[in-house]
């Protein structure tokens, strides 16, 4: 957006245009991350030169209707460690992969099993001694669901008439979850307060200019000569 752009040294004037809180996330890679930072999208934004030279990230549309700035707070450069020093980090971690790559599996077996026509999520589980836990109905924005089954879940597909969705998810720290979607209720846009409404719109018509403006100066960059004087203050 404009306001992120305008003042790309911090968060807090965007998150008080548009009265958003702002959260921090654990560190993670280019490859993994959790919570929120499970997004491929959001790690490759946080990765970008500029957000890594202290800027502000462009608007990283995570879901249609959910839309995050970013900003690096701390950067731990990678390194090679001494074998010593990490051989008992890599044996756990050849323990996690096995085990990891053994739940893939047992995963996609129960999953399998549970498209088959009339079998139930209840009766897989129970043939495995495994729990199946329901949830209530729930938002885009709910705190009680974690973040990862969130995206996952408003990025099924909505059940065709008298069906459900099924879907085997991998989540950041290897668990496997199948989901079980029985329906999708429409939002409704008479309850959201005329002004949230306009912020929201003003947020993303600003983060569209924001990236269209980013686009040009990087290819006149490209095509120009062009020789940056630092300041001498």
């Amino acid at each position: 957006s404009q306001v992120s752009f305008e003042h790309s040294d911090s968060l807090e004037p965007v998150a008080e245009a548009i009265g958003a809180k702002l959260q921090e996330t654990g560190l993670f890679t280019r490859d993994v991350g959790a919570g929120i930072a499970s997004s491929p999208a959001l790690r490759n934004a946080t990765f970008a030169q500029d957000v890594l030279d202290g800027r502000n990230s462009e608007a990283i549309e995570l879901t249609p209707d959910r839309v995050v700035v970013l900003r690096v707070k701390e950067r731990i450069l990678a390194a090679v460690r001494p074998l010593a020093e990490v051989r008992s980090q890599i044996e756990t971690q050849l323990r996690h992969e096995a085990a990891e790559s053994a739940a893939k599996e047992q995963a996609k077996a129960l999953f399998a099993r549970f498209q088959q026509p009339g079998a139930t999520l209840a009766d897989v589980a129970k043939a495995d001694n495994l729990i199946v836990q329901k949830t209530k109905p729930f938002g885009r924005d709910s705190s009680e669901i974690p973040q990862e089954l969130l995206i996952a879940a408003f990025h099924m597909p909505r059940p065709a008439a008298g069906q459900t969705g099924k879907q085997l998810t991998s989540l950041a720290n290897g668990d496997q979850v199948i989901l079980h979607l029985f329906s999708v209720e429409d939002g409704d846009a008479a309850v959201v307060d005329a002004k949230e409404k306009d912020a929201v719109r003003e947020y993303l018509g600003r983060s569209k200019g924001q990236s269209e403006f980013t686009g040009l100066v990087r290819q006149l960059k490209a095509d120009g000569d062009v020789k940056i004087k630092e300041s001498q203050e």
